[in-house]
């Protein structure tokens, strides 16, 4: 389990490593998103949405791999344990 993670800029990796935990179900269940340029979710610090990217992008390539069916699984369950939560 867990993924290898990198950070390119301008195709020169800047970062990477390796993540030995993810998430078990997505973000999106919590108010969380994937954003660029801006944090539109929840801050994990007090500094509010001023800190705004303003430059340009030209390009975000993001690639997911197959999930294997343990994966399936967890996702599933934890979708299922949000929906009943939410009642």
């Amino acid at each position: 389990r867990g993924a290898s993670v990198s950070l390119r800029v301008n195709d020169d990796e800047v970062a990477g490593g390796r993540i030995e935990r993810t998430v078990p179900f997505r973000f999106s269940m919590s108010g969380e998103t994937l954003d660029v340029g801006t944090d539109t979710g929840s801050p994990v610090a007090p500094y509010g949405h001023a800190l705004r990217f303003t430059g340009r992008i030209e390009r975000i390539d993001v690639t997911v791999h197959p999930q294997s069916a343990d994966l399936a699984a967890a996702i599933a369950e934890a979708e299922l344990r949000a929906a009943l939560a939410a009642q």
